[in-house]
């Protein structure tokens, strides 16, 4: 059985995709994950997501609201997941290829995670950050990494998932070639495909 990983810092790109978002709180609210990330972060997901309902929604009320909601959701559902204290010092002896995502580099060094899940992984290189003893993954390699060490776990919260949004005529397995194919969840999928389906 593979080992989870003890602290994974979330990056706002991550948290941004409705899809990787459900998942890796669900699977933290059930124990299965130990997630990370700071005010700067979520507040970096939130005008992302406001930037994306304002286009949907073509007004600014509607895209206040809904992003506000998703923002208030994950603070009110796992509380303590949220960095403590003032990391924004933590000095950083080499320079990131983008200096704006210094605070996520220094946020996980502040709460000694073992990963920053991202899906910009060449933002944070192995020289800058195999240093400090941390490791950097997709979302997809941490999600199908849990799936593979709890199987049984994983597929109760993958079939909630699947029996809460998925239409009436939509099957499992098509519902998991849509995370693979729009949300690029592939090996994810792949180890979905491997196991037994609801």
């Amino acid at each position: 059985m593979q080992r989870l990983p003890e602290c994974c810092l979330i990056d706002a790109n991550v948290l941004f995709s409705v899809v990787k978002r459900e998942i890796i709180l669900s699977m933290a609210l059930d124990g299965l994950l130990n997630v990370r990330w700071s005010e700067t972060i979520l507040e970096e997901m939130r005008k992302a997501l406001h930037r994306l309902f304002l286009k949907k929604y073509g007004n600014v009320l509607d895209a206040d609201r809904n992003s506000l909601r998703v923002y208030n959701w994950i603070k009110t559902a796992l509380p303590s997941s949220i960095v403590q204290g003032d990391h924004s010092s933590t000095p950083i002896p080499l320079e990131l290829p983008a200096p704006a995502d210094l605070h996520v580099l220094q946020s996980a060094i502040h709460c000694n995670a073992d990963i920053i899940v991202t899906d910009n992984i060449r933002d944070f290189p192995s020289s800058v950050v195999k240093d400090y003893g941390i490791e950097v993954k997709t979302a997809d390699e941490v999600i199908a990494n849990v799936i593979n060490a709890e199987w049984d776990r994983s597929m109760l919260i993958v079939s909630r998932i699947f029996n809460r949004i998925h239409s009436p005529m939509m099957t499992f397995t098509k519902f998991i070639s849509i995370w693979e194919t729009e949300h690029d969840l592939v090996r994810t999928a792949d180890r979905l495909r491997k196991g037994k389906m609801p």
